[in-house]
C-alpha cells in the first residue's frame, strides 16, 4: 500500500483559511495511509488545530523557514514509516481526486521517485513546471515523463520518495524561502534522479505580484537576496541560472518602481557579499 505524508506549511494563516489544508483534509477520509503534517511558522499557534485530532500539528513561532519545515516533515514521515513526502503551500487550491492522481501514477510508474502536478496561476497562466532557459510556448502534456535538468519545479505539489529525499540531504535550511525549491530539486538530480512525472491533475496557486508599497517590496527583496546568497554552488548551470534570476528580478523591480534602491541593494547585499 502506498503511504504518503502530506506536509503543509502555514504562515499567518489559520487552518480554516488555508485552501490547501481544507481541500486536502476533505479528501483523506478514504485514504488510510495518507497523513497530514502541518508545520505552522506563524507567531501564534492556531488553537483550532485541536478540532482535527487526526493530523500532526507542529508550531514554530520563530519561523525557521520552508526548508526547516519540510525537513521536519521528512523526519515525521520516517518515524511513521511513510514512503512518500508530498509538499504543499498553504494557498494552493487542490482539485477533486488530488490524492488519487498521485496514488494512481505512483502505482503505474514504480521506477520513478518524483511526481508533480500542473500548477497554474488564478488567471490560467502555467506556473510549474517551466523551462529553465528556453521559452515555454505551449503547456506541457500531462501523463508524461520529463527530464529534471530542463525544468524548474516549485515546492507545492512536489511528491518525492522519502528514501530519495533522505539520500539528497533534504532541504538546505539556510535557504528559508526563495530558491529553496530550485536548490532542492537540483540536489535530487545530483542524487541520481533524472526524471519527473507530470500528473494530469491541475492545481492553482494564489500568487500575487501586485504589491505597490515600496518599503514592503524592498523588505521582500532583501529576503530574496539573502536566500540567493545562501545558496550553495551545486554546479555551473544552477549557479548561472541563479545569477540570471537575481539580475532579472533586480531590473524588473527597478523598472517597475523607478527606484534605484533595488539595484543598490542587489549590489551591496548580494554581489559584494558573495
Amino acid at each position: 500500500m502506498i503511504s504518503i505524508c502530506c506536509a503543509i506549511v502555514l504562515y499567518k494563516m489559520q487552518l480554516s483559511e488555508s485552501p490547501a489544508f481544507q481541500s486536502a483534509y476533505a479528501q483523506i477520509g478514504t485514504h488510510h495511509k495518507i497523513r497530514l503534517f502541518i508545520f505552522d511558522n506563524s507567531p501564534d499557534a492556531d488553537s483550532n488545530h485541536r478540532n482535527y485530532p487526526d493530523i500532526r500539528y507542529d508550531h514554530c513561532p520563530d519561523n525557521k523557514g520552508l526548508g526547516y519545515a519540510y525537513n521536519a516533515a521528512a523526519r515525521y514521515a520516517s518515524k511513521e514509516k511513510l514512503d512518500w513526502l508530498l509538499l504543499l503551500d498553504q494557498d494552493t487550491i487542490l482539485p477533486d481526486g488530488f490524492f488519487d492522481s498521485y496514488i494512481d501514477a505512483i502505482s503505474a510508474h514504480p521506477d520513478l521517485q518524483l511526481f508533480v502536478p500542473q500548477v497554474f496561476l488564478p488567471k490560467g497562466t502555467e506556473f510549474s513546471p517551466f523551462r529553465r532557459w528556453k521559452a515555454q510556448k505551449n503547456p506541457l502534456s500531462p501523463g508524461r515523463i520529463y527530464p529534471i535538468k530542463h525544468y524548474l519545479l516549485i515546492n507545492s505539489g512536489l511528491c518525492v520518495k522519502l528514501s530519495l529525499f533522505e539520500r539528497s540531504g533534504g532541504y538546505d535550511e539556510r535557504i528559508w524561502l526563495d530558491f529553496a525549491d530550485t536548490q532542492f530539486v537540483r540536489k535530487l538530480w545530483h542524487s541520481g534522479e533524472r526524471y519527473f512525472y507530470l500528473l494530469p491533475c491541475k492545481c492553482f496557486q494564489n500568487f500575487s505580484n501586485e504589491q505597490t508599497d515600496i518599503e514592503k517590496l524592498q523588505s521582500r527583496f532583501e529576503i530574496y537576496l539573502e536566500c540567493g546568497k545562501n545558496c550553495k554552488f551545486l554546479d555551473f548551470p544552477d549557479w548561472a541560472f541563479r545569477q540570471y534570476c537575481v539580475i532579472s528580478h533586480t531590473l524588473s523591480l527597478t523598472i517597475r518602481t523607478r527606484k534605484i534602491s533595488f539595484l543598490t541593494k542587489s549590489i551591496t547585499k548580494y554581489w559584494m557579499r558573495r
